[in-house]
């Protein structure tokens, strides 16, 4: 985080916009703006600058959630729980809720359940989310959410669901999973259920988790996928 510079607010400004007293990352192009006289707070840029914290800084990441969420309510106010889609050139994704008992990939971190996604009839993932999406997570889901080539899918695969099965099982998964960052994992029967059979207590537990709003998720995303740094 390079070309991020760790800022702090006043209280007085924190608490008009309810947000938490930590620091928060502001890429350097943002500053000249985020310290006018007339402007408003960056919303966005410091959704963006707390998702690549969640990531690349030392800070623990769960700390981070509280003021990822309320960005993301200023960003756009969360209205309700409908289904909402992420559609772009560069990306498809429905959001909604999953069935964790059935064939799910599941974004994971550490002890926790970020992400999970499932397919749709036509192979696209229907994804929902569990905690706040930091910048790995995001760039993951935009990926695998890559809109099919009439000629060559997604990929060389028939479709994302078939291409996330593929990355699922790429071996960087384990390295992120002992360095403490977002992988994918492939439960066939379900979450909790191992490939023999076997209950994973931890994770079968989670099962009765709910999805954030799906207009959170979205979001997010889009934030993602709209601020590009150089």
């Amino acid at each position: 985080m390079n070309n991020f510079v760790e800022i702090e607010f006043k209280p007085d400004t924190l608490e008009h916009h309810a947000l938490p007293n930590i620091s928060y990352p502001l890429h350097k192009s943002e500053l000249i703006a985020a310290y006018g006289q007339e402007a408003e707070l960056p919303f966005t840029a410091l959704l963006k600058g707390l998702q690549a914290k969640s990531v690349y800084s030392e800070t623990p990441w769960i700390s981070l959630e509280p003021a990822m969420q309320r960005l993301a309510e200023l960003v756009y106010p969360l209205r309700d729980n409908a289904d909402r889609v992420l559609e772009s050139e560069e990306c498809w994704l429905k959001i909604a809720a999953t069935d964790l008992t059935k064939s799910v990939i599941t974004v994971q971190r550490e002890d926790h359940l970020i992400a999970s996604m499932t397919p749709l009839r036509d192979g696209r993932l229907q994804i929902g989310t569990y905690r706040p999406i930091d910048l790995q997570t995001a760039d993951t889901l935009t990926r695998l959410g890559i809109p099919p080539s009439p000629d060559h899918g997604v990929c060389m695969r028939e479709n994302n669901w078939e291409y996330a099965l593929d990355c699922s099982a790429g071996n960087g998964n384990i390295y992120s999973m002992l360095n403490g960052q977002p992988y994918l994992s492939y439960w066939k029967d379900g979450l909790g259920i191992s490939h023999d059979g076997a209950i994973d207590p931890v994770w079968y537990s989670k099962r009765e988790l709910q999805i954030l709003s799906p207009s959170q998720t979205l979001t997010e995303l889009t934030v993602h996928q709209e601020i590009s740094y150089q």
